[in-house]
């Protein structure tokens, strides 16, 4: 009886399932079109799936291991909306599984990753019970891999970090212009000075011998006026502002043709405007009008002038009514000329050009990035396939209904970056790329300036820089010089740390 009950245990237990072992599983890094900061995107949703895929059926292998699958995933956005795809494939390259999920906007795309994980742990879960996977070869030391013409791998154990081959451009004559031949900058860089403190605008004043400069650099609560030479010189500092009080740009002009420059200074305190208006004199700033309602920019107007334009916040608009012409006559200022700007458009966001025919176009750089051409009656002409602009600069308001999106009552304003428009009808027009941008959250690291020209039909691109690893809050082009002054932050403040600037030249030739 024992014999036979001990034999019957026996035959059930054999009869049962083994546990499965967990499967070795290899995240690629994605590949991502449409998006800013693609490089920074492929690490950042690598990391972000491996993380949400680790449990009882996975084992994450490193990118030198033999793994039994991997997931090579693309990322693609077209607007705000987008598209994560994960083909599931074995270590020797076949196809067995894929998923994908999509979302409305860049919010969305945490939890969208999550929810691909869910699908694609699924699927490995249904692979691991159907029997073990093969891995990867490994290659043997000493053995060079036959790979496509053109590509390189080096014989040896695989290494975590790919270094891409560099590739020559060839320069070709005729309407095909290489990326070689596009920029034209020379005998430029930055400026060997960090200077102390986040900066936010940046102005010229006129009136410095030729190959120098003076400039005014404008930080959250401080005024600076510098010497530019060879190096950098303070001559001048204004900070008497409260700490209720935050500078969100400063301009330059000559408004009623008296020959000396007025520095118009963007100021918000709480959710009101008290802009002020100062001269330089002596070397020192002098204040000549406090409190004024209005944000400032320097805009190119349909005249080919370039005038201070302003416009206002209400309790319930963050950009209010037109923007009108700012006036002065002695200390006192007025508005006139109003323009009606297109749906979207705010002094901060809007650059005017000539067309064809002489009538005013309006260049905006729209919320989602693209720069976008408009004529008066508000059509749309034109829209580039590319973002541009970019900016951390920006002021809160108090908003209840904030908190369901981000779980804070103050929402962010933020501020678009400056376009300038040359006398000739050229735009000039920053890009910040940075790591990965949500909602509020923004840190952009790396930034170039484009140059472009309206053609009648679309924005031809006339020549960029090479990028700079750093983020640009503000720059400005001196016309007479044909050099970009860049304002850059190479530091970011911290709780702790006061982050730092500096100032880059670069020589359009």
């Amino acid at each position: 009886m024992f014999t036979r009950l001990l034999l019957t245990m026996v035959l059930l237990f054999c009869s049962l399932p083994a546990m499965a072992a967990p499967v070795r599983v290899y995240v690629e890094e994605f590949k991502v079109t449409g998006a800013v900061g693609k490089d920074d995107y492929r690490q950042a949703l690598q990391s972000l799936l491996a993380s949400r895929l680790s449990g009882e059926n996975v084992t994450l292998a490193g990118a030198n291991e033999a793994p039994e699958l991997k997931i090579a995933g693309t990322y693609i956005v077209f607007g705000k909306v987008f598209s994560l795809d994960a083909r599931v494939v074995t270590g020797s390259g076949t196809f067995v599984g894929r998923a994908f999920e999509q979302g409305e906007s860049s919010d969305d795309v945490i939890p969208a990753v999550g929810r691909l994980a869910d699908k694609l742990s699924a699927e490995i879960a249904k692979l691991s019970a159907a029997g073990p996977v093969a891995p990867a070869p490994t290659p043997s030391t000493g053995h060079k891999e036959v790979t496509s013409p053109g590509v390189t791998v080096p014989s040896g154990a695989a290494s975590s970090i790919v270094r891409p081959s560099r590739v020559e451009t060839a320069k070709v004559e005729g309407d095909i212009i290489r990326a070689a031949g596009v920029t034209k900058a020379g005998e430029s860089g930055m400026i060997g000075q960090r200077l102390d403190g986040v900066m936010v605008g940046i102005a010229q004043l006129k009136g410095a011998e030729k190959g120098k400069r003076d400039l005014v650099v404008a930080l959250e609560r401080e005024l600076r006026l510098y010497g530019q030479d060879k190096g950098l010189t303070l001559l001048a500092t204004e900070s008497a502002f409260s700490g209720t009080e935050k500078i969100l740009g400063v301009d330059v002009a000559d408004l009623d043709g008296d020959g000396v420059e007025e520095l118009y200074v963007t100021i918000i305190q709480g959710e009101k405007l008290v802009s002020r208006v100062y001269q330089v004199e002596k070397g020192k700033f002098r204040q000549i009008a406090v409190n004024l309602p209005y944000y400032f920019r320097q805009v190119m107007t349909g005249s080919g002038v370039s005038r201070i334009c302003v416009q206002q916040i209400s309790l319930s608009d963050d950009f209010y009514g037109d923007m009108y012409e700012l006036v002065k006559k002695g200390n006192s200022f007025s508005t006139n000329n109003p323009v009606k700007l297109p749906r979207f458009g705010t002094i901060f966001n809007v650059a005017m050009l000539k067309g064809k025919d002489g009538n005013p176009l309006f260049v905006e750089l729209h919320p989602d990035g693209y720069l976008t051409v408009y004529d008066e009656k508000g059509e749309n002409l034109w829209r580039s396939s590319d973002k541009f602009g970019g900016s951390e600069a920006y002021f809160t308001r108090e908003d209840p209904q904030n908190m369901r999106v981000t779980g804070s009552r103050d929402r962010k304003i933020f501020l678009e970056q400056r376009m300038v428009v040359t006398k000739d009808g050229t735009i000039i027009v920053p890009k910040n790329e940075g790591t990965f941008v949500i909602g509020d959250s923004r840190s952009f690291n790396k930034n170039s300036i484009y140059a472009f020209a309206w053609n009648g039909a679309t924005l031809d691109e006339l020549w960029h820089t090479k990028p700079s690893q750093n983020y640009l809050s503000d720059f400005l082009y001196d016309e007479g010089q044909k050099e970009l002054v860049l304002l850059e932050v190479v530091k970011k403040a911290g709780i702790f740390e006061k982050g730092a600037s500096a100032i880059a030249i670069k020589r359009v030739e």
